[in-house]
């Protein structure tokens, strides 16, 4: 499955797919939770704001199920 997110640098969509691992307690300054996406060769953290509306429906249905 594909993941889509906006890059926080350039502001472009982009994806992956990466199994996703998990959700981090809230931290940082903002106080927000980051997706864990592992892939083959290192593990991708995506901030909560910058994930697309879709991806989020789908991890939170897969987070339930």
């Amino acid at each position: 499955m594909k993941y889509f997110y906006r890059d926080f640098g350039t502001s472009k969509p982009r994806w992956t797919q990466g199994k996703f691992g998990g959700w981090t307690p809230p931290t940082g300054l903002l106080n927000i939770k980051y997706a864990i996406f592992v892939r083959r060769s290192d593990t991708l953290l995506v901030p909560e704001y910058c994930l697309a509306h879709e991806t989020k429906q789908a991890l939170q249905q897969s987070t339930f199920n």
